[in-house]
């Protein structure tokens, strides 16, 4: 399992994140929310910068994270950053670049490669685009070739900031029913995201963050019958279900009543 012991990261003197201890089980969806600037791309990228690491360790299996060797983790952990470069190769191409850890850099892709190129093409729904070059395609477009390249990794951990950014509304709902397939199928999904509506759809465990610190830990329900969204985002939030799906409504709440909480979410802080 994926665990978070006590890490404090730094940069430039500025603290981003703040003794944060977290658990990620294995066959979950783990999403983590919270305002701008919170910390969370900063939560996902220590799993990769141990440099920026100033406090506490992160265990994978009971054994510190670096002290994997680097193929090996890449077989462990898959990461999809917000932002990535478009070179000017093909789908096809980009994808066949996620079996790096089983082929090295000049390996020749086998039938069990190619088993996971297809496979992640059809699952990102881009068979008919597996020729074509990322530099003709849509932000959105690209954004799922690159998810087919980490499906073909493999992993155990599929780690995701903001993986909706880019998506037009039918290849989000998409994208929700693949993380959703993907966990069935014994994967183990980490998350930012920002709409709490897609949050409530896949999330079996919410990390709630603000400040550089890990404030709650919750499920989907104990999310919504919580003040937690006012005290994070000043937001009033209102749900119901209908036809086993949560609808939610937001208003914003009075500068007074921000005020007010802030002041207590601080003295809870104390």
């Amino acid at each position: 399992m994926l665990m978070y012991d006590d890490i404090t990261v730094m940069i430039k003197d500025k603290t981003i994140l703040n003794n944060i201890s977290a658990t990620f089980p294995y066959g979950t969806i783990t999403c983590i929310l919270g305002p701008n600037g919170c910390g969370k791309s900063t939560m996902l990228q220590a799993l990769f910068s141990p440099k920026l690491i100033k406090g506490g360790k992160i265990y994978l299996d009971d054994k510190p994270l670096f002290e994997y060797p680097a193929r090996e983790k890449a077989k462990r952990i898959a990461y999809l950053p917000q932002l990535h470069e478009i070179p000017p190769i093909s789908v096809r191409t980009l994808i066949t670049q996620g079996r790096f850890p089983y082929t090295g850099m000049l390996g020749r892709a086998n039938r069990l490669d190619e088993i996971f190129i297809e496979r992640s093409l059809n699952d990102i729904n881009m068979t008919e685009f597996a020729n074509r070059n990322l530099t003709t395609l849509s932000g959105g477009e690209c954004k799922r070739a690159y998810l087919g390249m980490i499906l073909a990794q493999n992993t155990d951990y599929i780690i995701l900031d903001e993986p909706t950014t880019f998506l037009d509304i039918k290849h989000r709902l998409e994208l929700i029913e693949l993380l959703s397939s993907l966990r069935d199928r014994g994967k183990t999904i980490v998350a930012v995201l920002h709409d709490i509506n897609e949050v409530l759809q896949l999330a079996d465990i919410i990390l709630l963050m603000k400040d550089g610190c890990l404030i709650k830990t919750l499920s989907r329900m104990e999310f919504l019958n919580s003040d937690i969204v006012k005290d994070i985002f000043q937001v009033q939030m209102t749900y119901e279900e209908v036809n086993n799906h949560v609808l939610t409504n937001f208003s914003l709440t009075a500068p007074s009543d921000h005020s007010e909480r802030q002041n207590d979410y601080d003295t809870n802080r104390q």
